[in-house]
């Protein structure tokens, strides 16, 4: 079956998600069976045991009201009594609300509290009665009567409140019970997810992480040249990284190939290069041997030319003079032209420098604030910092205080100690991060001083740079204007060189008309010698090139032979 990439990572991450949800529920089914059993404890056990407490008390208080009545007759000490009966009834009523969940309290109060309080309350009223019919002495007779009754009560309100006491207790045990289940729950639920998460980890690990640093160990030898192209990759698993592996070998294949193609390319052009190389050699030489002959021939023209130079030497010179004038003139305009375009040039450069500079300027004040913000950012930094390593001491001392409790705790508390003495090393841990920290944000904000530094010295020498710029921009607009002036002067001369020049052409081409035999014939095995040379030369670049690509061709070799195919 194939398991992608995404397959894999989809998977680890919905059981990991899925055991979350599970730890969820169960903490919230574990925490809701706690806060019921609360709900139970304070709106069932402990009204139902207030109610059962304050029965006593409320048969006591109309027992004193009956006194009152009976000593006194008068009916305003019948208060307690009323008020006692009125909230017994209200107790009562709680009772009977909440018994039905509590059978051995229904059994008590049905069966033996209830008789005992109806035969009290009969009594009450039978001795009020008497009082207010005026049987005082009839009604202090009996008075002893209700004593044995409310004595008789009182053996079962001590039931009562043995059973009231141990359903408080059974109702906290509950409670507690609950809560250490949903602990429990929670524990072993966390355990499976902690250790299904170190298992997706090294799994991934196993079959994402290490692949790819296989594949890229083997590029990185083959892009440094000392790559095995005959190793293989070994990686059968059935994802994307199996496939890249499939490809990379048939790229090896592929790249074996074009080395073995390339090295006897290489070796073939090598071989090539030696017969070129000789040839162009057998060449050069009946090259230079034509050249040779030509040379002794130029010289018989030379000579023959020479002779006819005597005749007009005297013009010739004289002309020659004014065309080197005129040649100077035009040049020396020529060149003020030059120099007048090239200081428009250089103004030009200047601006555009001093325009640069400015952008150099403000790049380096924005790099300059950039550097402060970051140097305010490292401060925030150190803030944080500090804030961790207080904390990293608080925990420190946490854990030793762990420590000496279970230290106290002796052998139960041998597993919390381990605990704590791993807390104790990661606060530990924190700090000394932190240290370090610290250190190199002060290192940073050392090294930030000294770039804004820096960078207020770059800014200072960039204006003084352009106050030198400037001053050059002065000196080439006062360069311009001599060159101008310079300009019309030389041409003036030059006009006056081209008419002298014409008029002493007019004279010299008569005579050029006698030495033109002479000329052709010198021109044209100047011509013969000059394509000779031209030849010579080829075959001279011939022979470096083939030279150059023998070389090239060893060195391609020398290349590919550091490939194993």
């Amino acid at each position: 079956m194939r398991f992608t990439i995404r397959t894999k990572l989809a998977l680890s991450s919905s059981v990991m998600v899925l055991l979350l949800i599970i730890t969820g529920v169960a903490s919230y089914i574990g925490f809701n069976r706690v806060g019921q059993e609360n709900d139970a404890i304070v709106l069932d056990t402990i009204p139902i045991g207030d109610a059962a407490s304050n029965i006593l008390t409320d048969l006591i208080n109309e027992e004193t009201g009956v006194r009152g009545y009976l000593v006194t007759g008068q009916e305003s000490f019948l208060e307690p009594y009323n008020a006692g009966k009125a909230q017994l009834q209200k107790d009562l009523d709680t009772i009977r609300k909440h018994e039905a969940a509590h059978p051995i309290m229904k059994d008590l109060m049905e069966n033996q509290a209830l008789p005992h309080i109806q035969q009290i309350q009969n009594y009450f009223e039978s001795q009020i009665n008497l009082v207010k019919t005026g049987k005082i002495e009839e009604a202090r007779a009996k008075i002893n009567d209700g004593k044995v009754e409310m004595d008789n009560f009182r053996d079962v309100y001590a039931k009562i409140q043995a059973d009231v006491q141990k359903l408080t207790n059974d109702a906290w045990n509950n409670s507690k019970n609950q809560t250490q289940q949903a602990k429990t729950i929670i524990f072993v639920v966390s355990g499976i997810a902690v250790v299904f998460g170190i298992t997706s980890i090294i799994f991934l690990f196993a079959t994402i992480v290490r692949p790819i640093g296989l594949v890229n160990r083997q590029l990185r030898d083959i892009a440094e040249g000392e790559g095995d192209l005959t190793k293989q990759l070994e990686i059968k698993t059935k994802d994307e990284l199996g496939d890249l592996a499939a490809s990379f070998n048939k790229m090896l294949s592929s790249l074996r190939f074009l080395i073995r193609q390339v090295g006897e390319s290489s070796e073939q052009v090598a071989a090539s290069t030696e017969q070129l190389t000789a040839s162009a050699e057998q060449t050069s030489k009946a090259t230079e041997q034509i050249t040779a002959i030509i040379s002794e021939v130029t010289v018989g023209t030379e000579t023959q030319a020479v002779n006819v130079d005597h005749s007009v030497k005297a013009m010739a010179d004289l002309s020659a003079g004014i065309e080197q004038i005129s040649v100077n003139a035009q040049r020396v305009a020529a060149t003020a032209e030059h120099a007048s375009k090239a200081s428009t040039e250089g103004r030009q450069s200047i601006k555009s420098a001093i325009d640069q500079m400015h952008l150099i300027s403000n790049t380096v004040n924005n790099l300059a604030q950039v550097i402060r913000e970051l140097g305010d950012r490292s401060k925030e930094i150190g803030n944080i910092v500090e804030v961790i390593t207080g904390i990293a001491e608080q925990t420190n001392l946490l854990a030793l205080n762990a420590a000496i409790e279970a230290a106290r705790a002796g052998e139960h508390g041998r597993g919390f100690a381990v605990v704590a003495d791993e807390v104790r090393k990661l606060a530990e841990q924190s700090a000394e991060s932190a240290h370090q920290i610290t250190d190199l944000i002060s290192t940073i904000q050392v090294e930030t001083g000294k770039a804004v530094d820096s960078m207020e010295s770059t800014t200072k020498e960039v204006a003084v740079g352009i106050g030198i710029v400037n001053s050059a921009e002065e000196s080439f607009n006062r360069i311009q204007n001599s060159v101008n002036d310079v300009t019309g002067q030389i041409q003036e001369v030059s006009a006056a060189t081209q008419q002298m020049s014409q008029r002493a052409t007019q004279v010299v081409r008569s005579i050029d008309q006698i030495s033109e035999v002479s000329e052709a014939t010198a021109a044209g095995t100047q011509n013969v010698s000059a394509a000779a040379e031209e030849q010579l030369a080829s075959m001279q670049e011939i022979t470096a090139s083939a030279a150059a690509l023998a070389k090239m061709a060893g060195e391609l070799q020398q290349h590919v032979s550091r490939f194993r195919v």
